[in-house]
């Protein structure tokens, strides 16, 4: 508690020297957060949660409730989520993933750049994997069983690639 009330405060000394005309968080339930959010609305500067993860795990946590006075959902499923939970559709906007927002259009010579890197050929049936890390719900072993798992599965398909994409937060014990 002492902790948001020396965000609060910090916050209100930045609002009052400065004219600060909005407010972007990744999420608005961390203290850190939410306090910047709290000092927002008081100001009456409008408030916008771009999240970098998923909006809701399995396990019931997520972004709700939202405080901001608006956030970008990834598409229609994560705007459907909140929605079951209550929020007012008009605070949710459609962006996308802000994540990709960097990426440009690829072109032919690009793509097959990427083919040869990998060892495709036109025809073979590629599957990717991206893993992600949930440390409250798999263990790093749990993990690496489900890689095992699917490099066994994709070798039983013809012509298949496997392509494995780590989680930044993974430890590279997961080899070829």
């Amino acid at each position: 508690f002492l902790w948001c009330a020396h965000y609060i405060g910090a916050y209100e000394n930045i609002f009052k020297k400065n004219k600060v005309r909005a407010v972007v968080v990744m999420d608005d339930l961390i203290p850190i957060n939410r306090s910047l959010v709290l000092v927002a609305k008081k100001f009456n500067v409008p408030s916008l949660v771009v999240p970098q993860g998923i909006s809701i795990d399995n396990a019931g946590r997520g972004f709700y409730p939202l405080t901001a006075d608006k956030m970008a959902v990834w598409g229609k499923i994560m705007k459907k989520q909140l929605l079951d939970l209550g929020v007012k559709s008009n605070r949710l906007v459609i962006t996308g993933a802000s994540i990709f927002d960097n990426i440009r259009k690829k072109n032919s010579s690009d793509k097959q750049d990427l083919l040869k890197k990998f060892g495709i050929k036109m025809g073979d049936f590629v599957i990717l994997l991206a893993t992600q890390k949930y440390d409250d719900i798999f263990s790093d072993k749990e993990l690496e069983i489900f890689v095992e798992t699917a490099i066994k599965a994709a070798k039983e398909i013809r012509n298949s690639k496997l392509i494995i994409t780590l989680h930044p937060r993974l430890e590279p014990y997961i080899h070829e």
